[in-house]
């Protein structure tokens, strides 16, 4: 429409955000017109996303009372608008937030150091040939992925002994686990037994 590519109707809302990045919904025509508006409304704010209607007037009407805590009064595209989310948004929060992550990690780092040099020091030690830290992907925010760190607690063939171990599986679907799995090192079982090897999340 207009240049603008159109996923399909509202049915598919739900689906959609569940298997998307997604940050914000925009309800851009009103509300009350829209099949379920009030359902769809409740479920993406549920996730933690956003949820914006254009004009901010149609509110009341799904529900929501425009000086509840939840809701905000803001311009998007240039346009006034309503946004629910449970999740605040105000930049002073957003930025004390941040400021304060940066800070308990860093100071958590420094505290720190000696303990994450020994036990890097160890895993090369007693289980050579493979990486210190274990690399693997994490669905964040709005199931965006980034990369996340751990102490690596299997030996560096664990990928290729996955197949021959698979029969043993004990859970469904994509996870794979055992309880005593073969290719965890005598030290990564000591290291996830006490959640050390978290530490380079940090």
């Amino acid at each position: 429409v207009e240049g603008t590519p159109v996923l399909g109707s509202t049915s598919l809302l739900r689906e959609y955000v569940f298997s998307q990045p997604v940050d914000m919904v925009v309800f851009a025509m009103p509300p009350d017109q829209v099949p379920g508006a009030h359902e769809l409304m409740e479920a993406a704010v549920e996730l933690g996303l956003r949820v914006v209607v254009v004009p901010d007037v149609y509110l009341p009407r799904m529900g929501y009372e425009l000086d509840a805590p939840e809701v905000a009064l803001e311009t998007f595209a240039g346009l006034p608008v309503a946004a629910i989310s449970t999740v605040r948004q105000s930049w002073v929060y957003l930025a004390t937030k941040r400021a304060a992550d940066v800070v308990v990690s860093a100071v958590a780092l420094a505290l720190l150091a000696p303990v994450l040099a020994v036990l890097a020091a160890l895993i090369k030690l007693t289980s050579p040939g493979g990486p210190v830290f274990f690399r693997w992907h994490v669905v964040g925010k709005n199931k965006k992925p980034f990369v996340g760190y751990k102490f690596r607690t299997m030996s560096p063939d664990a990928e290729q002994r996955k197949a021959e171990l698979l029969p043993q599986n004990e859970m469904d679907g994509p996870v794979f686990k055992m309880k005593r799995d073969p290719r965890i090192t005598p030290l990564g079982r000591w290291l996830r037994r006490w959640s050390l090897d978290e530490l380079p999340q940090l």
